[in-house]
């Protein structure tokens, strides 16, 4: 599904929802709970919203324990219990579902694309989506950091000097991508419920149908090759020229490593397994750069540092100069991508590139692929589901070979993930009063479902080359998930006769407006 297919959905989502924002305050008539708003919220008291005087005042039903009656500051707020504030059935089964689920998505080759998180942590922890999107990416950075420890001694498949994950890549698309996400989670803030669970079954339905043409294409090729042998795939030596035959599309690969310095000096950069200095660092440093401001302009879970206040012209005036320091990095990284171009050019021509090497030029490499990572950002953090999907089409549609794909984009993920789970718990994203619990919780279960996916789970699907029928069993999973959410979607906006849900919320508070 396009860009414009989706943006136009959130342009329409804004027209809609364009006046419909209401106040929940003190003394409004209420039914239940939720009548008050999302939480965190008033209780209903009595027919009225009020303040909350014990956990029995937050619940839903007489059974409800899943709320709490919390001071926060001169007043009380209802708000989402601690993770283990009891750990009750309903978090165990959804601890067992996000370990199977990343698991299954970790072992298919779709960690940058798990979308089945949000919609879980929505339907069976009872969360809205402004908490279920950051949870999913806790989970998320801790299911890329399993599969990234899984990639780090993988080979690519037609450069035995090469490492599986394509550090230059990943460096120029990641900070693209963290530009996005500064302006998603501040959406994800901002945006009422309903829009946010809108796009979600538009990128739930987009993944369906990727996963069924991935499968469709693993079941045509696995009908070509019971008709024929499997060619031999060609070792690169360590001498000075090296020639790949098996991938007919890129021809034949004739270069000499001794021709140069700078291909040698290339030869060198390619061939480090974790680049640090190069690749790595800067990374970190993008990812540092936009939790700084994070920090500095403050939100509901921390203070500004420097005292800034929320909505003012320097709480929008400090998002300019981690933009614009982002965007150098990414202009930087892109260009170290054109220099590899043109020494594979001029040390043998454009028939000379590995399989799977991207021909960057200006144009790819300083628009069309950060304009993706950026949209891609943006919908990561926006509702936790879609970036992957952008990032994975864009770099097939330029040649990147799928097992390259997997491997870096679940690197990227790593780092787009920790800013987005680090920028959620700075603006008070998480659920429950300690928040911190939760996020580290599902890190750790993301961490156990990738390492589970990436070694059990993958080794039996490869001796079973059932690959293809459970990617159809991922995509029908997704299809149904988006039946489920357009269903509490639309229950939920019937029950708010109110309006209390359906505006945008406030960026400084908890309370519609």
């Amino acid at each position: 599904m396009g860009l414009r297919v989706i943006f136009a959905a959130f342009l329409g989502c804004l027209v809609v929802v364009h006046g419909m924002s209401k106040r929940s305050n003190v003394g409004d008539g209420c039914r239940v709970r939720s009548d008050c708003g999302a939480l965190p919220s008033l209780a209903c008291l009595h027919g009225d919203c009020n303040y909350c005087l014990v956990d029995a005042d937050c619940a839903d039903y007489s059974s409800d324990t899943s709320k709490r009656c919390v001071q926060r500051g001169e007043t009380t707020q209802c708000m989402t219990k601690g993770v283990f504030a009891p750990f009750s059935i309903r978090d165990a089964f959804t601890a067992w579902l996000a370990v199977v689920l990343t698991a299954l998505s970790a072992a298919c080759g779709l960690a940058s694309t798990a979308g089945f998180l949000v919609p879980v942590y929505v339907l069976v922890l009872d969360l809205t989506p402004h908490f279920a999107v950051p949870l999913s990416e806790a989970t998320r950075f801790g299911m890329a950091l399993a599969a990234s420890w899984r990639h780090r001694d993988e080979k690519h498949p037609y450069a035995s000097h090469r490492p599986l994950i394509d550090f230059a890549l990943a460096g120029m698309m990641t900070p693209a991508t963290l530009i996005g996400t500064i302006f998603g989670v501040l959406g994800n803030l901002i945006l009422p419920s309903w829009i946010i669970l809108v796009l979600l079954m538009i990128f739930l339905v987009a993944v369906a149908h990727t996963t069924i043409v991935k499968a469709s294409k693993l079941q045509y090729r696995g009908a070509l090759l019971s008709h024929k042998d499997k060619m031999d795939r060609v070792t690169p030596a360590s001498n000075a020229t090296t020639e790949l035959e098996d991938f007919d599309e890129y021809g034949r690969l004739a270069i000499d490593r001794d021709s140069g310095p700078m291909l040698r000096q290339l030869a060198l950069e390619e061939s480090d397994p974790w680049p640090f200095r190069a690749y790595i660092c800067p990374l970190v440093l993008a990812v540092g750069v936009a939790v700084i401001q994070a920090l500095l302009r403050g939100g509901n879970g921390t203070p500004s540092l420097v005292g800034v206040v929320c909505n003012s012209k320097l709480f929008w005036g400090l998002l300019a100069p981690p933009v614009v320091l982002i965007a150098l990095m990414t202009i930087a990284m892109a260009r170290k991508l054109q220099w590899r171009t043109v020494v594979h050019e001029s040390n043998g021509a454009r028939g000379g590139y590995i399989p799977g090497d991207v021909h960057w030029n200006y144009l790819i490499a300083r628009v069309v692929f950060p304009v993706h990572c950026f949209f891609a950002g943006v919908a990561t953090s926006l509702v936790g589901l879609g970036g992957g999907l952008i990032h994975e089409n864009i770099m097939l549609e330029y040649g990147t070979l799928p097992d390259i794909q997997t491997a870096t984009s679940a690197f990227m993920l790593v780092f787009i993930s920790a800013a987005n789970m680090l920028q959620y718990a700075l603006a008070g994203q998480f659920p429950g009063e300690i928040q911190y619990d939760f996020m580290w919780w599902y890190v750790l279960l993301g961490f156990v479902g990738g390492m589970l996916g990436t070694t059990i789970l993958q080794r039996w699907i490869e001796r079973s080359g059932r690959l293809a029928h459970i990617l159809y069993i991922v995509a029908g999973m997704s299809i149904l998930q988006a039946i489920a959410m357009g269903l509490s979607t639309l229950e939920s906006v019937l029950q708010d006769d109110r309006g209390v849900t359906l505006g945008f919320s406030s960026l400084c508070g908890p309370t519609h407006w």
